[in-house]
């Protein structure tokens, strides 16, 4: 690694009044585009009904298998080295090319396997197996987004990453709002509606910031560490593709096509809040890689310690906040299977809050060039939900499903925080079963409340407390700097 240039690393003060102006900034960005994908899983499970919705969930989780296990485990490593050598050098010239020479390589291993086993895919899908082109061109182009996605954070713009993620979905409901137009609604118009936005509105980025990334330099030494950090990702991330989405095959295996498209809406908004907790991700990164490259151990486990708490606060709070919205689009959607779809988006509220706490913590990971520990994590994670899924997907369908992925990424949550140790943080156990009830607590009060004429009241005062709660927690999260250290 090449000597670092202290002179040129931002303050403390400096990168903690961007990581808030930054929040702040993706925020409104985030809310749209949530509501933006919200709308367009309504649009679809509406126009489709449960059965093409559920085909469209089985095409996009291929699409998802694609993208993991071989294009994304090489994304987030961006993010890392690319803001020290922006940092240093004022370019991430050798970390994009660094990132393309992994990448490349992968597209080559996917087109192969989409070719070779087109016959078997195909019938996972109950598609032709023509539509496996379009597939794998969705691979890449979620690829290239997450990719962009993990520059802003390298250059400092991290500010940047919510409008272009917004103007990404607002692209995908004008292509589908051209499809209903012209009636030419089936599974296969979404995959075409998010291919070609992903590729309009990232393309033009990338050719933006074309100075800041080209020409390509290759360096050998970043090349290596590069590696050395993707490499778990590489090894490990086709296990955490499995537990994301082999709970739909289960479904489809032992229930039905409607059965998948029940319990993907539900799933989708759960996604679709998760987004929210990259705005963590996206904020920090800069601020924690500038406390690392600082040595400022003692600032890391203040700010860490204080996001904790904000982060699965937060999540609680609008977890429970949109709860009856959510309510009120399973009504419309399939008002004869309402009871389900609660209970089905009541077990994956869990799961749901505990990302938003996981985005801070895989984050500095990152930071601290640890993959392999989120990663093994990540394997007894799989192990566990796919165990669960084979045992509970029989007798509760849709519902067994969603027990099994909150479980896993509760287990997940848990013992990478635990793990936290290892870096001179200490999570007690207190503080531990404290974040375990504030991912639990919420679901069993929408559960109790299913059917309850007053649910929507205690629902929305109880997510009002929470987030004043996360309010009070992040006027507090901000660490304070003395004069002395204004120069840190």
């Amino acid at each position: 690694m090449s000597e670092t240039n202290f002179s040129s690393i931002p303050t403390m003060r400096e990168e903690a009044s961007k990581f808030i102006s930054h929040s702040i900034i993706m925020f409104p960005f985030r809310i749209y585009a949530m509501a933006i994908q919200f709308a367009v899983s309504v649009i679809l499970a509406r126009m489709l009904n449960s059965q093409g919705y559920g085909q469209w969930g089985l095409i996009l989780a291929l699409s998802q298998w694609g993208y993991t296990f071989f294009l994304l485990w090489s994304a987030s490593t961006l993010s890392r080295y690319g803001r020290e050598e922006f940092l240093t050098k004022g370019h991430i010239r050798s970390s994009f090319t660094s990132r393309m020479i992994f990448f490349i390589p992968g597209i080559a291993v996917l087109i192969i396997i989409a070719v070779s086993g087109s016959n078997i895919l195909a019938n996972y899908i109950h598609s032709p197996r023509s539509l496996l082109i379009l597939i794998t061109l969705y691979s890449i182009g979620l690829s290239l987004s997450d990719t962009v996605q993990y520059i802003f954070p390298a250059i400092g713009r991290s500010d940047l990453s919510s409008p272009v993620l917004a103007l990404e979905r607002t692209a995908v409901l004008g292509l589908l709002a051209l499809f209903y137009k012209f009636n030419r609604f089936d599974p296969v118009a979404p995959l075409i509606a998010y291919l070609s936005a992903s590729w309009l509105v990232n393309i033009p980025v990338i050719f933006i910031y074309r100075k800041i990334i080209f020409p390509w330099k290759k360096d050998s030494e970043n090349l290596k560490r590069y590696w050395k950090l993707a490499k778990p990702v590489l090894i490990i991330s086709p296990f955490g593709s499995l537990l994301g989405w082999v709970d739909l095959f289960f479904i489809d295996h032992f229930g039905s096509l409607q059965d998948v498209g029940r319990y993907f809406l539900a799933f989708q908004f759960s996604n679709a809040l998760v987004q929210l907790s990259f705005i963590i991700t996206m904020a920090s990164t800069p601020l924690t890689i500038a406390l690392i490259m600082k040595n400022r151990k003692d600032l890391e486990k203040i700010f860490i310690g204080r996001m904790q708490y904000l982060s699965v606060t937060a999540g609680a709070a609008i977890a429970l906040g949109v709860t009856p919205l959510i309510w009120m689009v399973f009504k419309y959607v399939g008002s004869s299977n309402l009871e389900m779809y609660q209970n089905i988006w009541a077990v994956l509220m869990p799961g749901c809050i505990a990302q938003f706490s996981l985005a801070t913590i895989s984050s500095f990971y990152n930071a601290k060039e640890d993959t392999w520990t989120p990663g093994i994590i990540g394997v007894y994670r799989a192990v566990i939900s796919l165990l669960l899924d084979i045992a509970l997907i029989p007798v509760f369908g849709a519902i067994g499903a969603g027990i099994a992925t909150s479980t896993g990424t509760l287990f997940y949550y848990v013992l990478l925080f635990w793990k936290l140790k290892k870096f001179e943080l200490e999570p007690g156990a207190k503080s531990i079963f404290f974040r375990i009830l504030l991912c639990v607590l919420p679901a069993i009060l929408v559960k109790i409340l299913i059917g309850v004429s007053y649910s929507y009241i205690a629902i929305f005062a109880t997510a009002f407390l929470l987030g004043l709660f996360a309010v009070v927690t992040l006027k507090n999260t901000m660490i304070n700097y003395s004069p002395e250290q204004s120069s840190v």
